[in-house]
């Protein structure tokens, strides 16, 4: 995992961005749009959302 001075931008490793993006993918929330694939819980971009430690899921499917 990749850490910034204040944890704000700890980003995930690759398995579990791929284990969050899975589960996004199987979601009815995970909306196809224009500029990428949204979340329409929390209207968040899937691929921000996944990336970073810190972000949760709104339904609890993962957890940071």
């Amino acid at each position: 995992m990749i850490e910034d001075v204040n944890n704000f931008n700890v980003l995930t490793n690759e398995e579990e961005k791929q284990k969050r993006l899975d589960l996004c993918n199987m979601c009815t929330e995970n909306k196809d749009t224009p500029h990428g694939n949204i979340c329409e819980s929390c209207a968040c971009p899937i691929d921000y959302v996944i990336k970073y430690k810190f972000k949760i899921c709104p339904l609890e499917k993962w957890n940071a």
